[in-house]
């Protein structure tokens, strides 16, 4: 993410969690989600439920989450570490962490200009495993 770039880390992390948690709530809340934005940002950062909201709405919201980050892990390394593997894949250099790499076993990646689609062997809960306008998390 190039445009974070020269940004203090604090603030780095900051919207990255800020365009997390935005991402993930307009993203379920078009599939009908029915978690508001602040307590789309409780579910993630707190992992607690919200009284009175049905519990595949958590489940969604964590699952899309936990996919953002993901792919944050994958796209947004400042550098190479002895930890991870690099791939280097039609001009695009691909880091993924040898650790994730090991459990997840195959990962695939397709993007378009709609969104994203991730398939690995992990699952993720209610089965979100892409973003994108004609996609479904659930």
């Amino acid at each position: 993410m190039e445009f974070l770039k020269n940004l203090d880390s604090d603030l780095k992390s900051a919207l990255k969690a800020q365009l997390r948690d935005l991402w993930t709530h307009t993203s379920t809340a078009i599939e009908g989600n029915t978690l508001t934005l602040g307590e789309t940002k409780f579910v993630i950062e707190e992992g607690l439920t919200v009284s009175g909201k049905p519990l595949k709405d958590h489940h969604e919201v964590i699952g899309h989450a936990r996919a953002i980050d993901l792919v944050y892990s994958m796209i947004a390394k400042d550098e190479i570490k002895d930890t991870d593997t690099v791939f280097d894949i039609d001009g695009f250099q691909f880091i993924i962490d040898k650790d994730f790499l090991k459990e997840a076993k195959l990962i695939k990646v397709d993007y378009s200009r709609f969104g994203f689609q991730f398939d690995c062997s992990l699952e993720f809960e209610d089965g979100c495993s892409a973003c994108a306008s004609s996609s479904t998390c659930g």
